[in-house]
């Protein structure tokens, strides 16, 4: 794989922001201003290369649960 192209500039942003702490997609959309399902394409990409993993949290407002990203180990 050609991680030089595969690694673009908003994938790079969100991988910063998961090294600083778990985030869902809605506070990473948030931190580089792009739309939630901009940066949900971006994870599924980087979570099917094993580059992050998803854990679910327990339910949060308004009943739904709350999907956080993190780096893989």
């Amino acid at each position: 794989m050609e991680y030089d192209l595969f690694f673009s500039a908003h994938r790079w942003d969100i991988l910063e922001i998961l090294a600083k702490k778990p985030s869902s997609p809605i506070e990473i959309s948030e931190q580089i201003k792009t739309s939630v399902s901009y940066v949900s394409q971006q994870l599924q990409l980087l979570e099917a290369a094993n580059i992050v993993t998803k854990n679910r949290t327990g339910l949060v407002e308004k009943g739904q649960p709350r999907t956080l990203f993190s780096l893989s180990k």
